[in-house]
């Protein structure tokens, strides 16, 4: 039984049909999908080649990307820098006049030096930026826990 697809994916050539079938699976109904497939099935049995090219396509999706350390620090670091702003207003905003630049600085360096050496080793949470603001927030956090088990000690 043919569907409402099937004469649009005859016309279309074999690495589009490949393109729809593998890359952009998402981007089609169900049944323009189905149309797709049964169409690069009579022609995979025509010509056993595009098998193999298929097989390709596919593997060549799952290959992870080399990440470049130099290219993916130049995002990271607008990372750390947004997320500096974002705490000297915090820290003004709290009233802690005294010590703002030297929070935000050793937030700063700290997070500088873990992104750097995370990149350097290949090792990202998705896009740059999120890992420089990734490790900026941890930078945080762990400040925020020793001064509460300061203020307790103290006390």
């Amino acid at each position: 039984m043919e569907n409402k697809f099937s004469a649009s994916m005859v016309s279309r050539t074999d690495e589009e049909l490949l393109e729809i079938i593998i890359e952009k699976r998402g981007h089609y109904l169900p049944e323009a999908l189905a149309a797709a497939d049964q169409e690069m099935y009579k022609r995979i049995k025509e010509n056993p080649v595009l098998s193999s090219r298929m097989q390709e396509k596919r593997a060549g999706l799952s290959k992870p990307t080399v990440i470049d350390p130099v290219e993916s620090w130049k995002t990271a670091k607008w990372g750390i820098m947004a997320f500096c702003i974002i705490l000297f207003v915090y820290e003004i905003i709290s009233e802690n006049y005294n010590s703002v630049a030297l929070v935000v600085l050793l937030n700063y360096f700290i997070a500088v030096w873990i992104v750097k050496a995370l990149l350097a080793k290949g090792k990202t949470m998705g896009h740059p930026f999120v890992l420089g603001i990734f490790v900026s927030a941890m930078i945080l956090i762990v400040r925020f826990s020793f001064e509460m088990v300061y203020r307790a000690v103290s006390q």
